[in-house]
């Protein structure tokens, strides 16, 4: 093939020809961003939309006697849940105190009446005041102590042993 076209004339086609593709690609890249702004347009419609459906829902809900019902419930809920905790942390804080006091009660006797228990945490005593219509039964309770895993130290004065009836006793102990 023969070129007979000036250099000028050559020039002039390639720089032509460039503008075409530029504005070919520029149409495209416009007709791209149309369809894609379309797209964004009809979700964000359709999501608002939706949105408000949804508002209108939640306020009628809010509004009738059931919607009502459900936020009483919910703070009922949330008041119960807090005195839970509270009442969690008490039995955690007091957990050998009741330990104690039912060992203590499990011992079969019937003639043994307690009047008084202290009980130091920080320490591990305890002071037993009470009062045993006679010895035996007394005796008997130092003893199912003693026999217990959960004191040690127990210690009865002999002042508490000198009548046979109707004793008044003080009896100390060390608890785990």
């Amino acid at each position: 093939m023969i070129n007979l076209l000036p250099p000028f004339r050559k020039q002039d086609l390639k720089r032509e020809f460039m503008w075409r593709r530029l504005a070919i690609f520029f149409w495209m890249l416009f007709f791209v961003l149309i369809i894609f702004s379309g797209l964004l347009t009809t979700t964000w419609l359709y999501t608002n939309i939706q949105h408000q459906a949804i508002a209108h829902l939640v306020q009628i809900e809010e509004g009738s006697n059931q919607g009502q019902k459900i936020k009483e419930l919910e703070q009922k809920i949330k008041e119960t849940n807090i005195e839970l905790k509270y009442l969690d942390q008490l039995e955690l804080n007091q957990e050998p105190t009741f330990k104690i006091i039912n060992d203590l009660s499990s011992f079969p006797s019937r003639n043994i009446t307690f009047h008084a228990i202290s009980l130091n945490r920080a320490t591990q005593k305890g002071l037993v005041e009470g009062f045993a219509k006679n010895r035996d039964d007394l005796l008997n309770l130092k003893q199912n102590m003693e026999q217990s895993n959960n004191f040690s130290q127990i210690d009865l004065p002999l002042s508490s042993l000198l009548k046979d009836k109707d004793l008044n006793f003080s009896l100390s102990f060390s608890f785990k």
